[in-house]
Order: structure tokens, then sequence, then C-alpha cells
């Protein structure tokens, strides 16, 4: 029984390809305009209802984000996403001279990454990393 379980599990993980992190932001034109000027992803899609955009995907290459409206009072929690890149210190070069919010600076960790953490409009995380060789 138990075997048969994880061979439903392991054969059920071959449907998926890609996953695309969402995040609440709370005006949308100014996070568009954050992720083109700064990070200079495109705009993929806006959804436009009565004048308002409740949804948009912002990408660059194999990296999409997906952005929603908060429709709540409330401030959103934040959230997170890990993008894994071969050119960690150009990117970070780049966004500091741009003037984007390092949330943490540049450095190696103890399991073989070299990262840094940026923050949007809205405090959402992108922690951008590379693994380091093995040289």
């Amino acid at each position: 029984m138990h075997k048969a379980r994880l061979r439903l599990i392991h054969e059920a993980g071959k449907h998926m390809k890609k996953a695309s992190p969402g995040f609440i932001v709370n005006d949308m034109n100014t996070s568009i305009s954050w992720y083109k000027e700064y990070l200079r992803f495109g705009c993929l899609f806006k959804a436009e209802v009565e004048g308002r955009i409740p949804y948009a995907i912002v990408s660059d290459g194999e990296i999409s984000i997906h952005l929603s409206l908060n429709q709540n009072s409330q401030e959103p929690t934040p959230g997170f996403c890990y993008i894994q890149t071969d050119s960690v210190d150009a990117l970070y070069d780049e966004y500091r001279e741009r003037g984007i919010n390092l949330v943490r600076e540049i450095s190696n960790n103890s399991f073989g990454m070299r990262e840094f953490v940026i923050g949007d409009p809205d405090g959402n995380m992108l922690q951008i990393g590379q693994t380091l060789s093995s040289d």
C-alpha cells in the first residue's frame, strides 16, 4: 500500500512544469511601472475592468510574476519569490546602481549559493541567487 501511494504521488508530479508566484499589490500602475523600470520586465498581460487593472502579469524570459490588486482595506502580507540566475553579481551591481531597495546585500551562504534580496514597492521580496561553482 505504501509503495503504491508513493508511486501515485511521484507520477502525479510529472504533470507539473512551471510555477509562477503571485503578489498582492496596492497600486497596480505603480507596481507594473516598477517591474518594467527597475527589473526591465515586460507587461505580458493586463486585465482591465471598468477602468481599473485588478490583475496583471509581468515577465522576463521564463520568469513571470502575477500581480493581483489588493481588494481589502488591510495591508497585504508581503510575498516571496526565489529567482535563479547565471549572473548574480552583474544583476546585483545593476540593481544597486539603479537604486533598487536592497533588503539583503550579496553574500555566499553555507549551502552553495551566492544571493541577495530586493524588495518591491509593496514589500514583496525577490531573492536572487546563483549556484556557486565547486571549482
